[in-house]
Formats: C-alpha cells, sequence, structure tokens
C-alpha cells in the first residue's frame, strides 16, 4: 500500500494560459497526517510549491488538490512538483535556517506529487 493511489498525474493537453484542478487520491494517507501551521492569522497546509504556478491548496478526507494556472509563457510538455509534509510527534513543521527564513522541517516525512501537463 502506499500514501497515495499515484504520486504522477497527468492532466493532459491543455490550452495556454488556462486553469485547471489537479487532483491526486489519498490511499492511506489521511487528512490529519498533514502538517499544518499558523501564519499570517490563518492555518496553511505544509505544502512547498515551487511555482508561482500553483496556487490553492484544498484538502479533503479522499484527497489532495491542487489548482494550476498556465501562464501562457511557453508551449510543451512539462511536469511539475510540490511537496508535502507529514505531521511527526511534536516536531515542529517550520523551522528557523541559517539566514534566519522560516522553512519547512526537513526532518519531517514528505512526499513529492507530481503532475504532467502538455500546453498548447
Amino acid at each position: 500500500m502506499a500514501l497515495f493511489k499515484n504520486t504522477k498525474v497527468n492532466i493532459g493537453t491543455i490550452k495556454s494560459g488556462s486553469s485547471h484542478t489537479v487532483t491526486w487520491d489519498f490511499e492511506e494517507l489521511k487528512k490529519a497526517d498533514i502538517g499544518e501551521y499558523f501564519e499570517n492569522g490563518k492555518w496553511e497546509y505544509a505544502v512547498f510549491k515551487n511555482c508561482s504556478c500553483q496556487g490553492e491548496v484544498l484538502i479533503s478526507e479522499k484527497q489532495f488538490t491542487l489548482e494550476y494556472k498556465d501562464k501562457g509563457l511557453k508551449d510543451g510538455e512539462f511536469t511539475k512538483e510540490v511537496k508535502v509534509y507529514l505531521k511527526n510527534g511534536n516536531m515542529p513543521i517550520r523551522v528557523q535556517n541559517d539566514r534566519g527564513i522560516m522553512v519547512f522541517n526537513e526532518q519531517l516525512g514528505s512526499i513529492t506529487l507530481y503532475f504532467t501537463v502538455n500546453v498548447v
């Protein structure tokens, strides 16, 4: 068994500049397993998005959903990723790095999810 049914999904061919929802279904993972932290007056899920094209994250009891907005910069096939950090006892979700910036705690368990898209 795995935490997600698939860690890589293909959202197919999309039109340049359009928005789409990307969904990964849980297999063994539960919503309560995903780390959360408090910032700017609200709770956020511990998800590292490495691209500004990746928007809001929604998590239900059955799936992890990410909004993707293509910026229309170039056509072609792309693979994007997001990293989901998991709770681990009392370990802090975020820690301060050597430059004083708050970052996700790399000592936590995590899983990287991928999606591929063909932009035309």
